[in-house]
């Protein structure tokens, strides 16, 4: 009895070590790309922002440079096509950014602390019943 006590010890230790390097995986996937989604997806934003502005510049600096009305009118109206389009697919991608943070956050982090505090209570319990086998094959003083 004693001897088994020992090795469930010591047996719970290594599936809670298991768990928390399960845990530290988890985070380094799956949680810090989350962390780093938004980032990511801002800088995509700017850079379709940023594009957009350039596309349009030169399209009125085009505009600008033609004597032919009829091109002209042709080429501003390329600008506002731009401007709505690019303003509707920044507005969409900021949505889906918002949309994947509020369904996936949550969940995803709260594995990872499950994780990380049920690996802590198996190391602890198993810690516990190996002190607990050395306690009862001591011998009495």
């Amino acid at each position: 009895m004693k001897r088994s006590l020992e090795f469930l010890g010591h047996s719970i230790e290594v599936i809670g070590l298991s768990v928390l390097l399960f845990a530290a995986l988890w985070q380094a996937a799956v949680t810090d790309w989350l962390d780093k989604f938004p980032v990511k997806s801002q800088y995509y934003i700017q850079e379709t922002a940023n594009l957009a502005i350039l596309r349009s510049v030169n399209r009125i600096a085009e505009a600008m440079d033609t004597l032919d009305p009829v091109r002209r009118k042709a080429l501003l109206a390329e600008v506002d096509e731009i401007s709505k389009t690019t303003q509707f697919k920044l507005i969409e991608i900021r949505d889906q950014t918002e949309s994947v943070e509020k369904r996936q956050t949550s969940p995803l982090k709260l594995v990872r602390q499950i994780l990380f505090v049920l690996g802590a209570f198996l190391i602890i319990v198993g810690k516990g019943l190996v002190i607990r086998h050395k306690y009862l094959s001591a011998p009495l003083s």
